[in-house]
């Protein structure tokens, strides 16, 4: 995006629209402070682009209000 990044413009819809369900894809490999740095964004949800099943489970899940932040080995914080 040539104005802002993605958490920049999570903050910036979360100001505007408290709690949207937000899911951040990814091709970085997620540590978890980039996890808490989405959690913190604004973001329900954290995967990498190359977990396909991940990003279906994290889909629905953020869809039903429910947080999914995926690192390696489907592992979930809440």
């Amino acid at each position: 995006m040539p104005l802002m990044n993605g958490f920049q413009a999570a903050r910036e819809i979360s100001r505007v629209n408290p709690h949207p369900p937000m899911l951040l894809i990814t091709f970085q490999a997620l540590s978890r402070s980039h996890l808490e740095a989405a959690r913190s964004a604004g973001f329900s949800g954290a995967v990498n682009k190359g977990c396909g099943r991940e990003i279906l489970a994290a889909a629905e899940a953020v869809l039903n209000n429910q947080a999914f932040f995926h690192l390696q080995r489907s592992v979930r914080i809440a």
